[in-house]
């Protein structure tokens, strides 16, 4: 799946393999205000298409 964002003209991959079990799915563009990091899907992992 390819997702668009309109503000910065990025596109990311998103590989099938990670909807396994999901609905949805949320991709972090700033790190979080409590500096959590475990569990979280970073945007900028899924910039190129990995084959």
């Amino acid at each position: 799946m390819v997702i668009y964002k309109a503000t910065t003209s990025q596109c990311f991959y998103l590989p099938s393999s990670l909807w396994d079990d999901h609905t949805h799915l949320t991709l972090r563009m700033t790190p979080t205000a409590n500096a959590q990091v475990k569990g979280i899907r970073w945007a900028e992992q899924f910039t190129r298409i990995d084959r």
